[in-house]
């Protein structure tokens, strides 16, 4: 994990907090995870291993009211 991946995690959670998509870790070297808003309280989420196996696994997810307030919250202490 780089500095310009965290980097990339907090522009992705500014795209997931104006409802829009965002994707992250993209440089190819590791797994790609693809998030979008599909409606109110449910986001679709791919991770795509492209560096080894090609596989992609796409699930629903429904997560708790001010998931992307934590996230950003986490990040904080990381980048700490």
């Amino acid at each position: 994990m780089t500095s310009d991946d965290l980097d990339d995690w907090e522009e992705a959670l500014g795209a997931l907090s104006g409802n829009r998509f965002a994707s992250w870790l993209n440089s190819g070297r590791t797994v790609q995870f693809k998030i979008k808003p599909v409606s109110p309280g449910v986001i679709a989420v791919s991770v795509h291993d492209s560096p080894s196996s090609q596989v992609t696994v796409s699930v629903p997810l429904f997560p708790a009211t001010g998931w992307i307030d934590d996230q950003r919250a986490r990040l904080e202490k990381v980048r700490r």
